[in-house]
């Protein structure tokens, strides 16, 4: 589970424990100063209304940038490439990467969270699994959470209608070869942990939506960074701190153009590698926005 709650809450100098989602980019030599919002890509707009600042925070800024460009979902030939890419190859099945009794664990894992059988969804592959149970278990620590509600793209409709250009500091075809073209076998692994750990993982799951809602990054943090991806260097380095910085490359471009809106799973704001720690190393001043 340690591996696919980065996918929920992806799929975040030390952080106080008054830390904030929201802060104030300035000084090495912008002429204005730019935000950075860390969001929970399942959780309510409502986390908005409780930062007093996030409104004019938002009309300072002329331009809005995400992970991705949400508007894909209205595309149906890139939904099409990504639906592809989830999809097991023809010549695997899932008894070539699960023994029997594992097969019907997360059988009845499938049958818990997607009330749907592995028999109907075992054309997937199996990290399109783990994130479906993973993204389920985490909205039901939501109660706020609307129906079709989707934090992201709901900021980005926002900012449209304001009239503000909205872009991605990635590409559809980058985070779909990041999640699910990664080897079988490691998918099935991670697919495996999310199932074998699930009662642990639903009090993290739980943790991590208190954490982000006191909006605590100290918090979130030491859940998500010392207590679930300690044990894997490679894959905080390939889905975290890697593109942490390749973030931070285009956030100094950008900057300076027009003020920006940065919205970005919390997970990547703290930490040494963390977009607060990096962008200070650059030369910027970041403050919280309360």
């Amino acid at each position: 589970m340690k591996k696919i709650l980065f996918i929920v809450f992806l799929c975040i100098s030390s952080i106080t424990a008054n830390a904030q989602l929201l802060w104030k980019i300035s000084g090495n030599g912008l002429d204005n100063q730019s935000y950075i919002f860390g969001t929970h890509h399942v959780a309510p707009l409502s986390i908005c209304d409780s930062i007093k600042g996030f409104d004019k925070a938002f009309k300072e800024t002329k331009q809005l940038y995400g992970e991705l460009d949400m508007s894909f979902v209205n595309d149906l030939s890139i939904m099409q490439k990504m639906q592809s890419a989830m999809m097991m190859p023809k010549d695997k099945d899932y008894n070539d990467l699960f023994t029997e009794e594992e097969y019907k664990q997360i059988d009845d894992a499938c049958k818990k969270y997607m009330n749907i059988g592995l028999d109907m969804l075992k054309m997937m592959k199996p990290m399109a699994i783990a994130s479906q149970i993973a993204v389920i278990m985490s909205s039901r620590h939501f109660p706020d959470l609307a129906k079709g509600e989707q934090l992201d793209i709901e900021m980005q409709n926002r900012a449209r209608k304001a009239g503000m250009p909205v872009k991605g500091l990635e590409t559809v075809e980058y985070q779909t070869n990041l999640m699910f073209n990664m080897p079988l076998e490691t998918q099935a692994r991670y697919l495996l942990d999310t199932v074998k750990s699930e009662k642990d993982a639903e009090i993290t799951t739980k943790n991590l939506a208190d954490a982000y809602m006191k909006q605590d990054l100290e918090k979130l943090e030491d859940i998500f960074r010392k207590e679930e991806m300690k044990d894997d260097v490679e894959f905080t380095k390939l889905l975290v701190n890697d593109r942490n910085h390749n973030w931070v490359e285009q956030m100094k471009k950008i900057m300076p153009e027009l003020p920006a809106f940065f919205v970005v799973g919390a997970g990547h704001l703290p930490g040494e590698e963390g977009v607060i720690e990096l962008l200070k190393k650059e030369g910027f001043k970041l403050e919280p926005v309360w």
